[in-house]
């Protein structure tokens, strides 16, 4: 036992860490669970590590699978985009952090998708993308926006050998898919891939 010297206050007996504290109620329901894991671990001086660890699912259907590790405390998450994926597995983290769950990997599962969610994919099948006047950049992007996908377009410096501009368009489903779109113009050329990407999309996801 320490003594202290003459003067001086008595100094009181080291803590045990406990549980982190949470923000208060009105802040975390504005935080993501990264956001709040990230939060508790910086005043704790260590840093959360996400793995993605799986991908699953069929191409318009993708499940991800992340694990988070952070202090001793390892959590999985599923979910139909690498996001949600991720926010479930810092969830299930947190879980065992604030003695919610006493699983060592705790597996967060997000709902399947239902039909509806699956409206504009779904009705891509009834769409004709044969009239040049529809908008395929807006339609590609909806259907992204609905399934948890990027799409990417790239211009290429090269001219094909009619003359008109090039470019590529990534999906960044399961697997990755790449489509290429030509045109006099660049939202022509855009327009061009985002039709081949349709067409893709259509094929693959047509049921037998």
């Amino acid at each position: 036992m320490m003594e202290s010297l003459p003067g001086q206050v008595p100094l009181p007996p080291p803590v045990a860490a406990g549980p982190p504290s949470l923000p208060p109620t009105n802040q975390m329901q504005n935080k993501t669970p990264i956001s709040l894991l990230q939060e508790i671990c910086t005043k704790r001086g260590i840093t959360p590590q996400y793995d993605l660890i799986a991908n699953e699912g069929a191409v318009h259907e993708p499940t991800f699978v992340f694990r988070a590790s952070a202090g001793g405390f390892t959590g999985t998450g599923k979910g139909p985009s690498k996001k949600k994926a991720k926010h479930n597995a810092a969830r299930a983290v947190l879980n065992q952090m604030m003695g919610q769950s006493s699983t060592a990997d705790t597996v967060v599962y997000e709902p399947p998708q239902s039909s509806f969610i699956c409206k504009k994919l779904n009705g891509l099948h009834t769409t004709s993308l044969n009239t040049p006047a529809s908008n395929f950049c807006q339609l590609l992007q909806e259907i992204a926006e609905e399934q948890c996908f990027e799409v990417t377009y790239v211009d290429l410096q090269e001219l094909s050998n009619k003359g008109n501009r090039q470019c590529l368009v990534q999906l960044s489903t399961m697997p990755v898919a790449v489509c290429h779109g030509s045109g006099p113009t660049s939202d022509e050329c855009h327009a061009n891939a985002a039709h081949n990407a349709l067409q893709y999309l259509k094929i693959m996801t047509k049921k037998a």
